[in-house]
């Protein structure tokens, strides 16, 4: 059933964009093929593994896309160089069931800064576990074990600069310790290093 949903809905965007069908229509057939994907994701038995590569597809084709307010290149470019695994998690909402799943995207022009390789307790993942998206309290993401070799790497690929660094210490008794290392650029710090003043670019 996968599959021919996933065939049809082929023919729809062949369709569309030779102008067999109007743009209501392709929403409306969009909408139809997650409501399928989601009911056979619903009746699928995650502790079955034969489910397994079934279950996985379809996590994938219906991931939520969260743009996160960085630069891969910048802050993170052998996840796109050389495919390197970095440790990617939520900061806030693990008290709640993770329920969706989602990819990580930046927000640069060329749209190339994706995340498509996660860790996860089962190995390598093509999405992350999410708690439900809340619009008006966005999550906080955390990045794990980038460090200095990638910051040392990066450039201000479309003026982004530094994000705000953090090392944790976890002591032999169980203390944790944070500490703030890097302040991060803010969009002042950037624009003078194409020799431009922010304030006279504010009206």
């Amino acid at each position: 059933m996968v599959h021919d949903s996933q065939m049809d809905l082929f023919d729809i965007h062949t369709g569309y964009s030779s102008g067999i069908y109007n743009l209501n229509q392709r929403a409306w057939a969009e909408q139809l093929y997650l409501a399928i994907c989601n009911y056979i994701q619903q009746n699928l038995d995650p502790s079955n593994r034969a489910h397994h590569p079934v279950i996985d597809k379809l996590q994938e084709r219906m991931a939520d896309k969260i743009y996160v307010n960085f630069s891969l290149f910048q802050s993170m470019p052998d996840a796109w160089g050389i495919n390197q695994l970095f440790p990617v998690f939520p900061l806030e909402g693990l008290n709640q069931t993770l329920k969706r799943r989602a990819v990580l995207l930046d927000i640069t022009c060329d749209s190339d800064g994706i995340i498509d390789h996660y860790i996860d307790g089962d190995g390598i993942a093509t999405t992350m576990p999410i708690a439900d998206y809340d619009i008006n309290n966005p999550p906080l993401l955390g990045f794990f074990m980038a460090g200095a070799y990638q910051k040392i790497l990066g450039n201000m690929h479309n003026l982004f600069g530094d994000t705000e660094a953090v090392n944790v210490f976890v002591f032999s008794n169980g203390n944790i310790e944070i500490q703030l290392s890097d302040q991060g650029d803010t969009v002042a710090d950037m624009l003078q290093y194409v020799q431009l003043n922010a304030a006279d670019l504010l009206i």
